[in-house]
């Protein structure tokens, strides 16, 4: 925490914080003390909860999967409505620490956009605001949706480097038309199978 603050005042950026999946509450508290102690005072500081706790490919969607099916073993979404609890719960820590001046944090709530039903889960999540009806929905204790999106093109393929070269050398502006051109419509290049 102490290089991450220390880069932001650095460069005079608003610095994004990804926190781990397993943090303790004393943790996020002394975490936050920090910032609030030391980040520029012109600064604002964005929290979010781990990274991608819905996809499976990474360790903490097994993590927050495992804490939401102690809590509801019959939830299908519990994995989701746990991570949103979670990032609920680190906001209001946060909130406490900023509590003078709560608008210099900002918690993002990060629900994968393109599965509608698991990020509506994650947002409202019903079993959560059941067993904590004070609470109320996951959202509601969010500032913003973090919207994810991915895009590629093709781009990125190795076969169309030559391609991606020849656009290069007809300049920067016909580069990026075509770039753009392929992201939004293809055709323009080849894609793996």
């Amino acid at each position: 925490v102490e290089m991450l603050v220390a880069l932001a005042n650095a460069v005079g950026a608003d610095p994004h914080f990804n926190l781990p999946a397993a943090f303790t509450d004393d943790y996020m508290r002394e975490f936050a003390r920090y910032v609030a102690a030391h980040l520029g005072s012109n600064l604002r500081a964005t929290v979010e909860y781990s990274n991608e706790t819905w996809n499976w490919g990474f360790p903490q969607a097994t993590y927050v999967n495992l804490k939401g099916r102690k809590l509801w073993p019959d939830e299908g979404s519990a994995w989701v409505q746990y991570a949103g609890s979670r990032m609920q719960q680190l906001c209001r820590l946060w909130k406490e620490v900023f509590h003078e001046r709560p608008e210099r944090v900002r918690c993002l709530l990060s629900p994968q956009t393109g599965w509608p039903e698991m990020a509506k889960n994650m947002l409202d999540c019903p079993a959560w605001a059941s067993d904590h009806p004070e609470l109320g929905a996951c959202h509601e204790g969010a500032d913003a949706v973090a919207i994810t999106g991915y895009f590629a093109g093709c781009l990125q393929e190795k076969q169309n480097e030559p391609k991606l070269r020849e656009w290069l050398a007809q300049g920067k502006e016909v580069a990026l038309n075509r770039f753009f051109e392929q992201l939004e419509k293809g055709g323009l290049l080849q894609c793996k199978e």
